[in-house]
C-alpha cells in the first residue's frame, strides 16, 4: 500500500498505466469522463492528488472499478489483463461459477484512497466476480469526501466496530455496532465515520464499483 506521501505518485503512475494499457488518447478520457485533459494530465505527472469522486468518473470513462487505479498489486503486475477486471457487456460472466476461493487473511489486497486515510482490504478474490466484498477501516472524521458517491447497483453494509453516518441523498443514518444497511447505490451517498474508536464496516457491491 503506498504511503500519503507517495499516494500521488502511485495513482498517476496506475492511470497513465491503464489509460496505455487501454488504447485511450488523453483527449478520449477527457471526452468520456468531463474532466480537462490539462487535468489528467496533472494526475498523470503526479502534479495533484484526485479526490474520490474524480477516481470514480476516471474509472468509470475506463468501465472498470475504483481499485482498478488503486491496486497496487494490479500496478506491479505489468502483465495483467485489463479485460479480467472490466466491466464489458462482453465479458463472460458464467465462467467459473463453479469455482470456490478463498483469501486469506494475510494475502488480502490492501489500498488507501488519497486525501481521506480511508483504508479498503477486498475480501473478494478480484474484481472480475458479480460482487465485491470489502472491509473499510476509517478513523473518527474521515469520510468518503464531501461529494455524494453514485454508481449502478446496490450495495450492503454492516458496521463491525465503531459508529458511522451515513447519508443517502438527503437522508442521515447513524449506525452503530450490528447495524447494517442496504440501499441502490444509485442514488447519492456519503459517509462520515464518528465517534471515539475505529470504525470497521463491511460492505458487499453489486456489480463490483469499488
Amino acid at each position: 500500500m503506498p504511503s500519503d506521501k507517495n499516494s500521488n505518485i502511485f495513482i498517476g503512475s496506475m492511470l497513465k498505466k491503464l489509460r496505455q494499457d487501454s488504447n485511450m488518447t488523453l483527449e478520449a478520457l477527457s471526452s468520456s469522463c468531463g474532466l480537462s485533459k490539462t487535468y489528467i494530465s496533472q494526475i498523470e505527472n503526479s502534479r495533484t492528488n484526485p479526490s474520490i469522486s474524480t477516481l470514480k468518473k476516471i474509472a468509470d470513462a475506463f468501465n472498470v472499478p475504483i481499485m482498478a487505479i488503486l491496486d497496487e498489486k494490479y500496478q506491479q503486475d505489468r502483465s495483467a489483463n485489463i479485460a479480467d477486471i472490466s466491466h464489458s457487456q462482453n465479458d463472460d460472466r458464467d465462467k467459473g461459477e463453479d469455482e470456490v476461493f478463498v483469501v486469506r487473511k494475510d494475502s488480502r489486497k490492501v489500498m488507501k484512497y488519497p486525501n481521506s486515510d480511508w483504508t479498503i482490504e477486498l475480501l473478494s478474490p478480484n474484481l472480475s466476480r458479480k460482487i465485491e466484498f470489502i472491509l473499510t477501516i476509517a478513523e473518527p472524521g474521515q469520510s468518503s469526501g464531501e461529494e455524494p458517491l453514485t454508481h449502478n447497483g446496490e450495495e450492503a453494509g454492516i458496521v463491525l466496530e465503531g459508529k458511522i453516518k451515513f447519508t443517502v441523498d438527503s437522508r442521515e443514518f447513524f449506525l452503530e455496532e450490528g447495524d447494517s444497511i442496504c440501499f441502490n447505490s444509485s442514488i447519492p451517498h456519503k459517509w462520515e465515520a464518528y465517534g471515539e474508536k475505529t470504525t470497521k464496516t463491511i460492505w458487499a457491491i453489486t456489480p463490483p464499483s469499488f
